[in-house]
């Protein structure tokens, strides 16, 4: 990082006072700095300190942005000859959310959809444009070899999927890893995550500058752990509401919520499903006590001669004079897990996660009761929706919250549903 002209001090350190203060309200959240015989923050102190967070990221953004301003109007006219020092800053493995950077703190799981992040930096602080923008070089490409550490076996390298295959590298204070135009994107086959372990080879470099020194390319590599998870069993129950006269939505419709809302967000290695099984509802479902007695019938009924094991997934078709979305419940005593959804992604997950103890996160603050005090109301991690390959910033709604769609889940929900299959 270039010297910081003496005009644009104040900024810098203004930056790193903010970054101190969002620091304390990070730890006072997750109450780090408490005494141990004294509670967390209950649910109202946490809304009102994730609101300070997200207005303390957002100052922090915008001083970021003038002191980049201002270096730019204090630093000397660049060097005609310069040529870039590539770098790999860490390699990011997400299957869902991850954090901790280089570290790849949140668990990851074997045999499931997995996508790897290589962050590249230019190593340009002069102000030099290539073509890109002040510090920026354009054309970087590379690939990712992913070995297994106990055979010494790889497949063949794999390309990135960026949009033609190449980034534009940023210099290190412009890094944004929830940018995914700031990282060269590699979807791992399925078959090169069913190991212990993996090792990540990243090589990168410049177009048309391939196997040269000199800053045009780099290399990095990394060791992850990949964990065994058991895949949750799931029942499909395709309702028909009765009294509303509508029939049961079809497999193809619970297959795809399935996939792009539990497994894009939840913890497991894929789903075990059983046949489905159609089944008429009598209660009316204009009212919360007929979804309540829906529920109370799916959790309990005996299909004889019919699998029904793991979470008992009842899907019904919109119908905007349902006064719920879903409704969900753990299993209790010798009832089964169940719940029942509207086929839409983010509801369909939600309910799934109340099957495993979850309640409600207090991210609007309307939530119905109970709440859940171990969750934040928003997301504290980088979320990646890997079929779609799009990120779930920090701050999105948390999964289990009612604010409105996308959510996602935070660490803590990720977490307890990894140690608590339903």
């Amino acid at each position: 990082m270039p010297p910081i002209p003496a005009a644009c001090q104040s900024i810098a350190d203004r930056i790193e006072a903010l970054e101190q203060e969002l620091d304390a309200l990070q730890r006072d959240l997750a109450g780090l700095d408490r005494p141990k015989d004294e509670p967390g923050p209950g649910p109202g102190e946490k809304g009102q300190i994730g609101r300070q967070i997200n207005k303390l990221r957002a100052e922090i953004r915008d001083a970021k942005r003038d002191l980049a301003a201002c270096t730019e109007r204090n630093t000397p006219p660049p060097s005609p000859d310069t040529r870039p020092d590539l770098r790999v800053r860490y390699v990011e493995v997400n299957q869902s959310v991850q954090t901790g950077g280089a570290a790849n703190r949140i668990r990851l799981i074997r045999n499931r959809s997995t996508v790897v992040r290589v962050f590249v930096v230019s190593g340009v602080d002069n102000g030099f444009d290539a073509g890109a923008g002040r510090n920026r070089w354009p054309g970087v490409t590379g690939d990712l070899e992913v070995i297994d550490p106990a055979t010494g076996s790889s497949g063949a390298a794999l390309q990135p999927v960026n949009p033609g295959g190449v980034v534009t590298a940023m210099p290190l204070r412009e890094l944004d890893t929830e940018n995914l135009g700031h990282s060269l994107n590699y979807r791992l086959p399925l078959s090169s995550v069913s190991t212990p372990s993996i090792e990540l080879r990243a090589r990168i470099w410049v177009r048309g500058h391939y196997g040269e020194g000199g800053g045009w390319s780099a290399e990095s590599s990394t060791t992850v752990e990949l964990r065994d998870r058991r895949p949750q069993e799931v029942t499909p129950i395709l309702l028909i509401d009765t009294v509303g006269g509508a029939p049961p939505p079809t497999m193809a419709t619970f297959v795809r919520v399935l996939r792009r809302g539990a497994l894009a967000r939840l913890p497991v290695p894929f789903f075990s499903v059983n046949p489905p099984i159609t089944l008429p509802v009598t209660q009316d479902l204009t009212s919360v006590l007929g979804w309540a007695g829906m529920l109370s019938g799916l959790a309990t009924i005996n299909f004889i001669g019919r699998r029904s094991g793991g979470i008992r997934c009842g899907l019904l078709p919109f119908n905007g004079a349902y006064p719920v979305s879903g409704m969900g419940i753990p299993r209790i005593g010798f009832t089964a897990p169940a719940f029942a959804s509207v086929p839409d992604e983010d509801t369909f997950a939600h309910e799934m996660g109340h099957t495993h103890g979850l309640d409600h996160a207090l991210c609007t603050g309307a939530e119905p009761w109970p709440h859940d005090s171990r969750l934040p109301g928003r997301t504290n991690a980088t979320g990646l929706h890997i079929e779609d390959m799009l990120i779930r910033r920090r701050g999105t709604g948390e999964l289990m919250g009612y604010c409105p769609n996308p959510t996602w889940p935070s660490i803590e929900t990720y977490d307890h549903v990894y140690d608590n299959p339903a």
